[in-house]
């Protein structure tokens, strides 16, 4: 599912940059804010696969990074407070030691 969403992840953002589509979505955000909350976790993605072996150098301030970016916040929709929940709570789980 997430190598589908990599695939197609630059034509989602011209979709969301086309004002024809963006506002017939603005009745409904839900995939605007999909993709704006999985973003970080793309590029973070990127960047660890980049390099054959990621350090503990590379990954803690990744984790950190993402932990901020998926701390619920008061104004979040109920769509994108799911998201975020489920996403830290996959995240977080392995990482419990380091963290």
């Amino acid at each position: 599912m997430v190598e589908s969403f990599i695939e197609q992840y630059p034509a989602i953002q011209v979709a969301l940059r086309d004002p024809r589509i963006k506002k017939a979505m603005d009745r409904d955000s839900k995939c605007e804010d999909f993709v704006d909350t999985m973003k970080v976790l793309y590029t973070s993605t990127i960047a660890v696969s980049s390099d054959k072996s990621a350090t503990a150098g590379q990954i803690l301030p990744i984790l950190d990074k993402l932990k901020t970016k998926f701390e619920v916040k008061d104004d979040d929709s109920a769509f994108k407070r799911a998201i975020k929940e489920k996403v830290w709570a996959d995240l977080s789980h392995p990482y419990s030691v380091c963290t």
